[in-house]
């Protein structure tokens, strides 16, 4: 069995020999519904400015997300300020710390590096006509997978799939054309089998993965999985299991931003499971931690899958996400060292928390 490590475990920050933490706190203003648990209110996160004792300093994001069940970033901060961590923040640090060791250096941290190509993102709460010309816009800009944020009305969405896959059918075929579901956790087990059995072969032979359909049970999402013959991934429970054993049935969704990936590492080189990484709908910075991760798994030979990494995309513009490029489905590192966006990130009214 491999060892998990557990993101809200406590642990004291005496051993990252640090001589200050500074704080800006910021908020994202979505374009529209994130999800059926997520609304179009303000998204609330800080970034931090974490200094060395020789003067250094690295940049990371926390971004709490309270639909998970974290605490607010008022919470997150009092918590850094007491001299304790959890799985958020000891994921900031290490940012932090790879941001500072490669801006002391001047370098990139994507340097020899190459980002994996991500999915797009379709909220199914637009209207059906809108979200297929916004697909057959993106399968134009050579984009490949498409994630559906669900369960705002089932036969809609199943209706949805069953014609987007009928009015694609000779693009699924020829460009290898996939679907991903995520459900945020808001069926129960009957409601999904009813989802289910309203979609067609085609729209079935074309879904990659079904995300988080339930609460996480692993003996009732093997059994949902069997009936259904659609693949599981797992997100939202992927940070309260202690090993790789329940998780190895299912697609993994890993967000970087939510546990350290330094202790994390070992853990998914081990594991049989695929491991699809994603952005937290962060702070554009912690948009390029994640894509710093995707492709350090790629350039480790460990999978080379296709990503949730263009979530700037959901927010409305700000100085950090015009700096922000994407070619068709690949972000492109920001310019800069370490992370990126180096005279946005000095020039900002940063308040000292320790």
């Amino acid at each position: 069995m491999t060892d998990f490590p557990n993101p809200k475990s406590k642990q004291t920050l005496k051993d990252h020999e640090i001589r200050s933490v500074w704080f800006f706190p910021y908020e994202l203003h979505p374009i529209g519904d994130l999800s059926r648990i997520q609304s179009t209110h303000p998204r609330q996160g800080a970034l931090l400015r974490v200094e060395d004792q020789g003067g250094c300093s690295g940049f990371s994001d926390c971004h709490p997300l309270q639909e998970f069940g974290d605490a607010p970033i008022s919470e997150q901060l009092n918590l850094l300020k007491e001299g304790w961590s959890n799985g958020l923040l000891e994921a900031s640090f290490y940012f932090a710390q790879l941001d500072r060791e490669a801006r002391r250096d001047g370098i990139s941290l994507f340097a020899d590096l190459e980002i994996p190509m991500s999915h797009k993102l379709i909220v199914s709460g637009a209207q059906r006509r809108k979200i297929l010309n916004k697909i057959e816009e993106s399968v134009d800009a050579q984009f490949r997978v498409f994630k559906f944020k669900m369960g705002f009305d089932l036969s809609f969405e199943s209706e949805l799939l069953n014609v987007l896959t009928e009015n694609f059918s000779d693009r699924f075929l020829e460009s290898d054309l996939s679907l991903r579901v995520d459900f945020n956790e808001t069926l129960s087990g009957e409601r999904f089998i009813e989802f289910a059995e309203k979609l067609n072969s085609q729209s079935c032979l074309q879904i990659d993965f079904v995300e988080d359909p339930t609460p996480f049970e692993a003996s009732l999402w093997k059994e949902l999985s069997i009936s259904s013959k659609l693949q599981f991934a797992v997100d939202r429970a992927f940070s309260s299991v202690t090993s790789w054993e329940p998780l190895n049935e299912f697609v993994v969704i890993y967000k970087p931003a939510r546990s350290s990936y330094g202790r994390w590492e070992d853990s998914c080189v081990g594991s049989r499971s695929r491991v699809v990484v994603t952005s937290s709908m962060d702070h554009p910075l912690g948009q390029m931690a994640a894509a710093y991760v995707g492709a350090r798994i790629k350039q480790q030979g460990r999978q080379n899958e296709v990503c949730g990494l263009l979530t700037h995309e959901m927010f409305e513009k700000s100085e950090f996400s015009e700096q922000v490029h994407t070619s068709g489905p690949s972000l492109l590192p920001a310019s800069g060292t370490g992370f990126g966006f180096d005279d946005t990130l000095e020039k900002l009214p940063w308040k000292r928390l320790i």
